[in-house]
């Protein structure tokens, strides 16, 4: 359903990930059905919280296409991606929804004016 690199809003979930824009950092063989894929997820606000695994099922009933980040990020281990995250990695991608959301606002102003 989604792919690295795309980011997703979380909807209708437990409230502290609610309304959150999250970035996929990997994908897996779903455990609910094999034919399909899970996503794991990293939060784009200041925490960083790795939200870990989401199945294809939970992708459909919670999570929101956003946007591809144009970034696709090679997972290799949880202390890795904390370092990365640590070290800028989401910046760009973060950088890239804030730049989204404003085009996005201006547009529906100009369209109400």
């Amino acid at each position: 359903m989604f792919q690295i690199g795309d980011v997703v809003k979380i909807n209708h979930v437990a409230p502290n990930y609610n309304g959150k824009f999250a970035f996929v950092y990997d994908s897996y063989t779903d455990f609910e059905d094999p034919n399909q894929i899970g996503v794991c997820l990293v939060t784009l606000d200041d925490q960083a919280i790795d939200t870990g695994g989401w199945s294809y099922r939970e992708q459909k009933d919670y999570l929101e296409y956003f946007m591809t980040s144009g970034f696709e990020y090679e997972f290799k281990n949880a202390i890795q991606l904390q370092t990365d995250i640590q070290n800028g990695l989401l910046d760009p991608v973060r950088d890239r929804i804030t730049h989204k959301l404003y085009v996005e606002k201006n547009d529906a102003e100009q369209s109400t004016n």
